[in-house]
């Protein structure tokens, strides 16, 4: 028998050792084997944790300290699913006095010895001190040393990809940087020869680049807390940056000069399917849209503009979007004004 049923106290550890196995589990494939998220236990972690340190960023400003705080959770993360996983096993063998015994002597374990015992198996060291008793447990010891093993293995092969998955993110944002510095800078520097077809080469790259970040944003969401000291190469800022300037370009520039809505409307989709999957993070839209742009540096550049209500009508019909974009920014420990910085 794996517990004594004659035991109240037995089944409720047992119940409790399997449900902590289980939630794990879930937790862990949830958040290794799926691109809809994070896991349920984790993601809640994660964003309460998240949340405490914006709000000590937000008096004592330090990205330096802030870009160290994804890298912890990357490790408290996986100690978690180990510990859990550990505590689990361990209550489920201590269910029964005699489901694991000392191998000289084979008198029944007691509490340490058998989280001793559960933490060997798991790694699937198998020092042989102690072992388990009947045929129920043996099996279970089977099963513990696959759920380790498995749990391990696919713990190292989901924290690997998250250092690829960041240098593609930073490699995005230097690649928006060098666009130029600010929403009217892009807009600026894509004035040539009275168009913009200057820039319609990176309107056709950028896409690509951009779906290819938001997917691994889903794919492992650990990825919204790995702060980038610098804003050159912070991607919720660079996007903000490219975003907006496309909305100048879409709703300030005058139609005649405009670039077509076909070369600009998959970039802004693109970025539209990023700001997607913020839910992931648990990050909710600004209650309120940033400031407008101010289009003195473009009248100054001679791009023929809108009147500024007519550039105002279009900013209130994409309100929803630059809300989003607002606390894309504001959420990975920026504010707005370096957008325009």
């Amino acid at each position: 028998m794996i517990f004594e049923p004659d035991s109240i106290l037995s089944i409720l550890v047992w119940v409790i050792g399997v449900g902590i196995i289980l939630v794990t589990l879930y937790d862990f494939l949830s958040t290794s084997l799926t691109v809809t998220g994070g896991g349920p236990v984790t993601g809640v972690i994660h964003a309460s944790v998240w949340w405490i340190t914006l709000k000590m960023h937000s008096r004592h400003a330090s990205h330096s300290k802030l870009a160290w705080l994804g890298p912890s959770l990357a490790v408290f993360t996986l100690l978690l699913w180990a510990t859990s996983t550990w505590l689990g096993w361990t209550l489920v063998f201590s269910s029964d006095s005699t489901a694991v015994v000392n191998s000289a002597s084979m008198q029944p374990a007691v509490f340490m010895e058998r989280a001793y015992f559960a933490g060997f198996s798991l790694t699937t060291l198998g020092t042989g001190d102690f072992q388990p008793h009947g045929t129920g447990w043996r099996i279970a010891t089977v099963v513990m040393s696959a759920n380790g093993l498995f749990l391990f293995t696919m713990a190292i092969t989901y924290i690997v990809p998250v250092i690829s998955a960041l240098v593609a993110q930073r490699s995005l944002a230097a690649y928006c940087r060098r666009l130029g510095n600010t929403p009217c800078d892009v807009v600026i520097r894509s004035w040539a020869r009275g168009n913009f077809e200057s820039l319609s080469p990176h309107l056709v790259s950028l896409p690509a680049l951009v779906d290819e970040v938001a997917q691994r944003y889903l794919a492992y969401p650990i990825l919204h807390y790995f702060h980038s000291p610098e804003s050159d190469t912070a991607l919720p800022v660079r996007i903000a940056v490219l975003d907006e300037a496309l909305s100048i370009m879409a709703g300030a520039v005058k139609p005649a000069d405009r670039l077509s809505t076909q070369t600009i409307e998959p970039l802004r989709r693109s970025i539209e399917g990023m700001l997607s999957v913020l839910h992931s993070a648990h990050i909710k839209p600004a209650d309120t849209a940033p400031p407008q742009a101010d289009l003195q540096p473009l009248v100054q550049a001679t791009i023929p503009v809108c009147s500024p209500e007519k550039f105002a009508e279009y900013m209130r019909k994409v309100k929803d979007r630059r809300c989003r974009l607002k606390s894309f920014v504001t959420r990975d420990g920026w504010s707005w004004d370096q957008v325009h910085a």
